[in-house]
């Protein structure tokens, strides 16, 4: 003997109010409970293409500091990404972002440049990848491509450490 399945219809739980309303609640006491943790929002890169534009175009002595100190606090959260004092293990560890975060990086002159192709360099050196890795390695050596074209074009040869 076979027994119908009997459907029960959805109870709302909010009593006697329209559907749209009640989605909208959810969503403002979601939110709420995500807030209630500590989580507070930001960005997911610190390096925005009009930081690079005034840190390549300064003039200001002052400001030129300014910029080179928020750089230098942005390789430290970076190089904490890479995991390159745990040789890319940890919870604190994403790899994928923080490739692309140092590429950006590296768009700024002088020191700063050297110092996230040195950690680029060697956070591809000893990070063990991963399928999730893939859209961020094919960025990182998009990148690097075009970087070698235009150095190519500029000048006539190119010396082995700035082919590295």
């Amino acid at each position: 003997m076979n027994m119908p399945v009997n459907k029960s219809p959805m109870i709302n739980t909010c009593g006697g109010i329209s559907s749209p309303y009640h989605e909208e609640l959810w969503k403002l006491n979601f939110q709420h409970l995500s807030g209630e943790r500590g989580h507070k929002s930001r960005p997911t890169f610190s390096i925005t293409k009009e930081f690079i534009l005034r840190f390549n175009q300064t003039q200001n002595s002052k400001e030129k500091e300014e910029l080179l100190e928020l750089a230098r606090k942005i390789i430290l959260r970076c190089k904490r990404k890479l995991g390159l004092k745990t040789l890319g293990s940890g919870r604190h560890v994403h790899l994928p972002a923080a490739w692309t975060e140092v590429i950006y990086l590296a768009q700024c002159k002088g020191e700063i440049q050297d110092e996230s192709l040195n950690m680029l360099y060697a956070s591809l050196d000893h990070a063990s990848f991963d399928y999730d890795h893939l859209p961020a390695l094919f960025f990182v050596a998009e990148s690097v491509l075009y970087r070698l074209c235009c150095d190519a074009s500029l000048k006539t040869y190119l010396y082995s450490v700035e082919i590295k």
